[in-house]
């Protein structure tokens, strides 16, 4: 299964390493690039803010998408949850 993580905080990192320890690839996103590196680190596919995020995915997934979205990220902005109907399968 593959599982995006939006948020990479310290809850965000934790969240990804029990999905990698659990068998799942994980995709990593974040507004610090420094967050996204860290993930990196831990055997996560990070991808920057900044990059197209949905394209990524498609591309990572063979136009799948992802299986789940767990969101870690404080926000009160819709269009992260509007991002994740549209990322996932």
């Amino acid at each position: 299964e593959t599982f995006l993580v939006i948020g990479l905080g310290l809850i965000g990192q934790i969240t990804g390493q029990l999905l990698k320890a659990n068998g799942c690839n994980v995709i990593g996103t974040d507004l610090d690039r420094s967050s996204v590196d860290l993930a990196k680190k831990f055997g996560a596919t990070g991808i920057s803010s900044d990059e197209n995020i949905k394209d990524i995915i498609e591309t990572l997934t063979n136009g799948h998408g992802v299986d789940g979205v767990i969101v870690c990220a404080g926000t009160t902005d819709n269009s992260v949850i509007e991002m994740c109907g549209e990322v996932t399968r």
